[in-house]
């Protein structure tokens, strides 16, 4: 969201949280106060992600685990890619990979989801040298120039 005259990140904040939910365009978790928001057309933002050359080029991607990413991680794990989240409260390690133990629409679903996450994960210690070709994630706002 660009602002033509200065305001402060929290502003911003603010007002796009309040703009998502009084037009009810953010979808659960609700209420989307003080979290990166889920809204009508992440999954759209996502499939715009996945077209993009740095996408297809990547063989190692990093996706946050919140909600509006669910359909970039199932399109990370659906091309085949290694997909790294990161460790909740970095409890044992920096990030995690999923593993898919199938390719079928279903298991890619459930392991791109929080729960995928939980059951479908393997913690990659802080000595890895895995190498992240992309990183993916979520934001409050940005402006038209992608910042």
């Amino acid at each position: 969201m660009f602002m033509t005259k200065m305001c402060s990140k929290c502003e911003i904040r603010q007002k796009v949280w309040s703009y998502l939910e009084d037009n009810d365009i953010a979808l659960p978790p609700r209420p989307v106060f003080d979290r990166i928001p889920n809204f009508k057309g992440s999954e759209i933002a996502s499939e715009t992600i996945v077209r993009l050359e740095e996408f297809a080029n990547a063989r190692v991607v990093k996706i946050n685990p919140d909600r509006p990413q669910e359909r970039a991680r199932f399109c990370a794990l659906e091309s085949r890619k290694t997909l790294l989240v990161p460790t909740p409260r970095l409890s044992s390690g920096l990030f995690n990979e999923i593993q898919a133990p199938d390719y079928s629409p279903q298991m890619l679903k459930t392991c791109a989801s929080s729960q995928g996450v939980k059951c479908f994960s393997t913690p990659i210690g802080l000595n890895s040298t895995i190498k992240i070709d992309l990183i993916i994630v979520g934001s409050v706002a940005v402006s038209k120039q992608g910042i």
